[in-house]
């Protein structure tokens, strides 16, 4: 379980920076690149920006978004989920970052496999390829023969699964840089394979819930009783293989082929949720009293690799190039951020303390055509929000109120310690449903 919780200034119900307003609104009404959007930057834990913009489609009737919208979060799964993921078990003691992924991985054998550690994965210098045309092959198979569904469900995992195994691999670890979306499906095996439980399942159970983060999951296809059905989703791209608008369904390929469920894509989140975990993750940082996470393994995390191949990345996240990038020119060298395909972008400055949190369907109803604006627009943004917050003051901290995860913490150890002394009376049980092994799960340490 975490340590002291960390106390969190309730967000006010809006402020905003003018400029910033006008630059996002610019994306909805000068240019189409997106129909919605919410972002909130903050100096020090105190917001001095939130804010949402737009609708959740262009389609008619207009259907206004509020910080109540559900963004499909892209490639931000990576960093605040997978990667969040192997911290946790780090901090715990129950996976080490030089751990290989033959060891972890039973059907990934082999000498390549042997030399693949976790920290291999989480800086992408694996040497695997970015990707395979998983949902492409499989997809075909369907349509050849409609009876065998082997698209959306975990017939369709396994098989992408199998392809991985089969050595995806184009050079020695270390020797090359690929952005991979397989290195994180395999840590999003990792954790299953060391939880016995399933990715999203044990996400929800052990970090979001007990840090109040409801607004953080992912949407499982294979579950017909979905308790998200009825939320405010934000509308990504109209699918020309779905053949639908995608409406609270995952928008990467992969993932959907998957079951919506994967260590590359898959979470769902509001811009408050998104926020929150990244202001943790920096106070946790910088050692704040209270923070949720190891600051040692955060600092880990947020350190960038020194291997010759890889310039930027740490692991997990990305840092900022030698010259002016995605995150604008103002950002200090010592920053950790992501980008997403479908909009969404978070940077956690960390010299500076501030984090600024970007959410939008940039996907919708294509993602064709919109590189050039989307290029200029984020880096544009970014030095908006530098600009501002090193000119502006938090105001002082407020007297000291009741913390708002102590309750949450509170039932947590409740449960924990409930948990324990039915385990002292009776013989472990089975994991949770979807689990992806049979057999005990695993104590926590």
């Amino acid at each position: 379980m975490f340590g002291e919780p960390q106390k969190t200034a309730k967000p006010p119900p809006e402020i905003s920076v003018p400029e910033i307003d006008r630059a996002i609104m610019g994306g909805i009404i000068a240019t189409n690149i997106y129909s919605g959007a919410a972002a909130i930057g903050a100096k020090q834990g105190a917001i001095y920006h939130r804010n949402f913009y737009g609708t959740l489609h262009f389609d008619p009737p207009p259907k206004k978004t509020s910080f109540q919208t559900v963004y499909d979060l892209g490639a931000l799964t990576k960093p605040l989920a997978t990667a969040l993921g192997i911290l946790w078990l780090v901090s715990k003691g129950r996976v080490t970052l030089e751990a290989p992924v033959s060891r972890l991985l039973k059907d990934f054998g082999g000498p390549a496999w042997d030399k693949i550690l976790i920290e291999h994965l989480l800086d992408h210098s694996s040497g695997m390829l970015h990707r395979l045309p998983f949902y492409e092959k499989l997809k075909a198979e369907q349509e050849k023969n409609p009876q065998v569904v082997v698209v959306g469900n975990r017939v369709g995992e396994a098989r992408v699964r199998e392809m991985i195994a089969k050595d995806p691999v184009k050079k020695g670890p270390g020797e090359l840089f690929t952005y991979s979306e397989i290195n994180f499906m395999l840590l999003g095996w990792i954790i299953e394979a060391i939880t016995q439980k399933r990715l999203d399942v044990f996400l929800q159970n052990e970090i979001y819930k007990p840090l109040g983060l409801n607004d953080l999951f992912f949407v499982d296809k294979t579950d017909a009783k979905t308790p998200y059905a009825k939320r405010q989703f934000i509308a990504t791209e109209k699918c020309p293989w779905r053949k639908r608008l995608l409406i609270g369904e995952v928008h990467d390929s992969d993932a959907y082929t998957m079951g919506g469920v994967a260590g590359h894509a898959g979470l769902f989140g509001t811009v408050d949720d998104v926020y929150k975990l990244s202001q943790m993750l920096l106070d946790s940082y910088l050692g704040k009293p209270g923070a949720p996470f190891h600051a040692g393994t955060v600092r880990r995390f947020f350190k960038r690799s020194q291997r010759p191949c890889n310039k930027t990345w740490a692991l997990g996240w990305d840092t900022p190039p030698p010259k002016e990038g995605m995150c604008g020119g103002r950002m200090s060298r010592s920053a950790v951020g992501h980008l997403s395909l479908t909009g969404c972008t978070v940077w956690l400055d960390l010299q500076h303390e501030c984090v600024t949190v970007l959410l939008c369907n940039r996907v919708h109803p294509t993602a064709a055509g919109k590189d050039e604006f989307i290029q200029k627009f984020r880096p544009h943004l970014e030095d908006l929000h530098q600009g501002y917050s090193k000119a502006w003051t938090p105001p002082p901290p407020e007297e000291e109120e009741e913390d708002e995860y102590a309750a949450v913490r509170a039932r947590e150890m409740a449960k924990k310690k409930k948990m324990g002394m039915a385990g002292a009376q009776k013989p472990a049980g089975p994991p949770q449903s979807g689990a992806p092994k049979k057999g005990p799960a695993s104590p926590p340490k």
